[in-house]
């Protein structure tokens, strides 16, 4: 069975808001908390190394991840239905992929 597709008025609108809240900015700890329910959903692979190669990025810090302009990425994401759905949440999987390397650097111990 074919999975729901947003209509492209509906796009918009997640663009826009993702655009928002990128302006906004996002915490580690947010972005954890988000990654660790990707994890225990067992949406994505959990190996840092495929996450880092999927973003096209190296060993850089995931505080400084957090806070590069990904805005490009996360539309290409959503504008060819290249996302996670995780508990009421629709990410891009560019965001999913930041928030998995949160929780996995900074998993709940550390937040």
């Amino acid at each position: 069975m074919a999975g729901k597709r947003d209509k492209p008025e509906e796009i918009v609108v997640k663009l826009r808001q993702v655009e928002v809240l990128q302006g906004q900015g996002v915490s580690v700890a947010d972005a954890a908390a988000i990654g660790q329910v990707l994890i225990a959903d067992g949406l994505l692979p959990v190996d840092p190394g495929m996450l880092r190669a999927g973003l096209g990025v190296g060993y850089e810090d995931v505080t400084r991840l957090l806070k590069r302009p990904w805005g490009r990425q996360i539309r290409e994401d959503f504008a060819v239905a290249r996302t996670v759905h995780a508990q009421g949440w629709l990410l891009s999987r560019t965001e999913a992929s930041l928030c998995l390397l949160a929780a996995l650097a900074y998993g709940p111990q550390n937040v």
